[in-house]
């Protein structure tokens, strides 16, 4: 077997050259400890002549990471290069006696940074990575941990992550060896779509209720009465949705442009027997208004602020639909739960600009399918049958989405 990589330098380096020449490259990689931090250097040499790939330094406290990069040279076809750096914190080779192989797993972590606050730690990002005899990925997975690890331990039943905070997390062989596009659809074909519908609590919700929600969301939506907020207290609506009105319109023209410009429904949302006003508003995005009875006040139980791509599926499950990116189609299934929490569950990807370069030039992808189902798998490519098969169910519970109402359903003459 190919000796193991050191763990301070490359994992993989793989090139895939789209025209296939006559005299035969070779790749050779240099890597050099500066005062700035490590020099890395790659060079391909073809018939007495020399190219440099990638000429760079990295500051060592930056590690461990993950690398990709694509170029494009004037004299040459377009190549394809992608390696891996990173700073192994554990390494093993484990032996597997069906098929009889040998595999070499290297673990890393990093450390999380809040997008605002490059200082603040707000949690660790492990990677493990499994290579095969021929140092080839077989499978990259990601873990996200709140503190760091303490020890990592190959066991009979698996690979064995102890964390500070005293948790642990276990992958089986199984798992470390698992087809990456089998476990994403085992996984997918275990959710369940089926569009619910919560039944209003009769016992809760009289006839007397009903008079007296409908009016709270209606004084709510006409400006009659503010709305309690999390981040900005109590509010006009008016004034905190953008595009269909603002603090100097009129209650009664703001009003009319939100039943113009509005699906309306009426339904138990977060599953407590009780309606909740819930609007899907053109520009403004999917927000849910709840009625709380012993303080007299509509709140805003949950929302999206201007992001017109979530839609209502059914009681605490949302669905998002993009059509807008170019030359991608992108699918998602939500759930919130009774505190107004949302879940991103699955998404679904159709990747029309998806050209990657392959050894023959022959083989182009004029498409692609994606799902995304947890961090642990990532973005997994699949082919147009199982991708197919595995949105069939979503687009069925799509299609039958809880239906909208209309405001004199839900209102009658108030307006």
């Amino acid at each position: 077997m190919r000796k193991s990589i050191s763990i301070l330098a490359l994992l993989v380096l793989t090139v895939m050259v789209c025209r296939a020449e006559k005299s035969e490259e070779t790749r050779t990689f240099y890597k050099e400890e500066t005062e700035s931090g490590v020099s890395v250097r790659i060079v391909s040499s073809r018939a007495g002549k020399e190219r440099v790939l990638m000429d760079c330094v990295y500051n060592t406290a930056q590690f461990p990471y993950y690398f990709n990069k694509y170029t494009v040279y004037d004299d040459v076809d377009d190549i394809f290069y992608q390696f891996y750096m990173d700073k192994p914190v554990w390494e093993k080779t484990i032996h597997v006696d069906n098929p009889d192989r040998e595999y070499i797993l290297y673990y890393a972590q990093n450390i999380k940074y809040d997008s605002e606050d490059n200082e603040k730690a707000v949690g660790y990002e492990g990677h493990l990575w499994v290579l095969d005899e021929e140092t080839r990925i077989v499978k990259r997975l990601f873990w996200h941990s709140d503190t760091p690890y303490t020890k990592i331990a190959w066991k009979k039943s698996g690979l064995l992550i102890r964390y500070a905070d005293g948790s642990e997390r276990m992958c089986t062989l199984s798992e470390l060896l698992q087809d990456p596009v089998e476990a994403v659809c085992e996984k997918c074909m275990q959710i369940d779509f089926g569009v619910e519908e919560y039944a209003i609590d009769t016992v809760k919700y009289d006839a007397a209720a009903d008079q007296i929600y409908r009016d709270a969301y209606y004084r709510a939506i006409s400006g009659q009465d503010p709305v309690r907020t999390a981040g900005e207290g109590d509010i006009y609506l008016k004034s905190y949705w953008y595009y269909q009105g603002d603090s100097s319109m009129e209650d009664e023209m703001f009003l009319g442009n939100l039943i113009e410009h509005s699906e309306f429904y009426y339904m138990d949302f977060d599953g407590d027997g009780l309606p909740e006003l819930i609007m899907d508003i053109v520009g403004d995005g999917l927000h849910v208004l709840k009625y709380l009875p012993e303080e007299e006040v509509v709140e805003l139980f949950f929302g999206y602020e201007r992001a017109p791509y979530y839609h209502l599926l059914g009681s605490g499950q949302l669905y998002y639909e993009n059509g807008m990116l170019a030359n991608k189609k992108i699918w998602r299934y939500h759930t919130v739960d009774a505190n107004g929490q949302d879940s991103q569950i699955i998404s679904f990807m159709e990747d029309a600009d998806y050209k990657p370069h392959r050894e023959d030039e022959d083989i182009w992808w004029d498409m692609a399918y994606w799902i995304c189902l947890d961090e642990e798998l990532g973005m997994v490519q699949v082919n147009e049958e199982r991708y197919r098969e595995m949105t069939r169910h979503f687009f069925d519970a799509v299609d039958q989405a809880v239906p909208s109402k209309t405001f004199e359903e839900i209102f009658g003459d108030r307006f």
